[in-house]
């Protein structure tokens, strides 16, 4: 789970599914991300990266794509009730950053 609850990795032998911790959505799958058995699993501590190991006996990082959706559905929620114009300003930046990731 990564560091703000918000979104669930699952590895099943050598594939990661990615979910909506609050709606149980899968919302990303990482296909065949190791060669042999994932043997573990963690989100950094920004949520924005996925690190993987497998019996392969490599390491790998993923970018947290399903974490960055959550990010921009929650700005985007925010935007809605902002009422500071540079508050508005940086939830917007933020989105358009995101995006572009």
């Amino acid at each position: 789970m990564s560091q703000d609850g918000r979104v669930v990795a699952i590895a099943t032998d050598v594939n990661i599914n990615v979910y909506n911790a609050d709606t149980a959505e899968l919302m990303d799958t990482l296909e065949a991300v190791h060669s042999d058995a994932i043997t573990g699993i963690s989100f950094s501590d920004t949520g924005k990266f996925l690190f993987t190991s497998g019996n392969d006996k490599s390491v790998r990082v993923w970018l947290n794509r399903a974490g960055i959706v959550r990010d921009v559905e929650t700005w985007t929620e925010s935007l809605k009730v902002a009422t500071n114009t540079s508050h508005k300003e940086r939830l917007k930046q933020q989105m358009a950053e995101a995006r572009h990731n």
